[in-house]
């Protein structure tokens, strides 16, 4: 015996954490690229449900590789750095979207150098969380194109 009175019914909302997004940079964990490439497209990968919204910050960590600010570039940087707490940094999924991009600029520059590495990572998810792996390292191979001569027991470079 009762009476429903306004609202007569309710919404349910089932979250279910198997299913929740998650993120996860799509290549293996030691990442060697050439100098030369130019632009590095980082892929980032995205699993479970897709029908929201998703964004994670993608930023870079210095190893033997330096990173630069945008403008002006340091002289002897290897690439341009992410900073995890600059918005811009920031990798976008839309609904449906299960690939996304991080993009990092390398620098080539003309001197002669051995392998440098440095860390690519995701942290700072909204609306999903991150998966493995979050981060990476990536080895910029020496560049073979540089030149460089022997002076004593220091190696000094030159481009040819």
């Amino acid at each position: 015996m009762g009476a429903l009175e306004y609202p007569d019914r309710a919404v349910v909302t089932i979250f279910d954490a198997e299913d929740e997004s998650g993120v996860f940079i799509d290549l293996p964990d030691n990442y060697v690229i050439e100098e030369d490439i130019g632009e590095f497209l980082v892929p980032i990968r995205r699993t479970g449900d897709l029908s929201q919204e998703l964004m994670a910050s993608c930023s870079t960590m210095p190893g033997s590789a330096t990173g630069s600010d945008p403008s002006p570039v340091l002289s002897f940087s290897d690439y341009i750095s992410r900073m995890e707490e600059d918005p811009d940094n920031m990798v976008a999924f839309d609904k449906g979207e299960d690939l996304a991009y991080c993009r990092i600029l390398i620098i080539d520059d003309s001197l002669y150098e051995e392998d440098e590495t440095f860390q690519v990572k995701l942290s700072n998810p909204m609306g999903g969380r991150i998966g493995n792996p979050s981060a990476i390292n990536v080895i910029i191979a020496g560049d073979t194109d540089d030149g460089k001569y022997l002076y004593g027991k220091h190696t000094y470079f030159v481009e040819y």
